[in-house]
């Protein structure tokens, strides 16, 4: 927690440890070697499984919205159905399905991050609370929904079938 202390706070540091399960996650990251850094470029967040790095937006971002935004990227990387090579094994609509019920699973596990954080008294930005409340209302298969015809928040235009389709593409033509 030293590491994560230096790079985000203490303030990060003690909201992270309100939740046992985003706790449980960073002890997992430690062992599997996955590193984290911060970025003050972006408002976002991405992880890249080939590098074993999340990259975590501070631009315009809370602190609480930089730890969930942690938490979705974590389980993308602990817990994710697409591997790097998958493109090889899967036909495009096999890759896209496995691809959204990944990205469902992450906004899942935010919300389970957040109901740690709220049943602990932190205090969640009105920004949040209202996509968690709209997001947790209808359990795993209404996340699915919004995962299925929400844009993608960095992508314009763009919703999650489409950008999954258009990385099956692009690492089909990689040799």
């Amino acid at each position: 927690m030293q590491l994560l202390k230096r790079q985000f706070g203490k303030h990060f540091v003690d909201l992270l440890n309100k939740s046992p399960s985003l706790t449980a996650d960073i002890k997992e990251m430690r062992k599997r070697g996955i590193r984290v850094r911060r970025s003050s470029r972006l408002a976002e967040a991405y992880a890249c499984c080939n590098t074993k790095i999340i990259t975590i937006g501070k631009k315009n971002a809370s602190t609480v919205y930089q730890l969930i935004n942690l938490a979705h990227e974590l389980e993308h990387l602990l817990r994710g159905l697409v591997k790097g090579n998958d493109h090889k094994k899967l036909s495009l609509k096999r890759f896209v399905q496995r691809s959204l019920r990944e990205e469902t699973n992450c906004y899942v596990r935010e919300c389970q991050i957040m109901d740690e954080l709220i049943a602990a008294g932190v205090k969640i930005p009105d920004f949040l609370l209202k996509r968690y409340q709209k997001y947790y209302r209808g359990g795993w298969q209404g996340i699915r929904k919004k995962v299925l015809k929400d844009q993608v928040c960095f992508e314009a235009n763009t919703t999650y079938p489409q950008l999954f389709a258009q990385q099956y593409d692009e690492m089909s033509m990689m040799k």
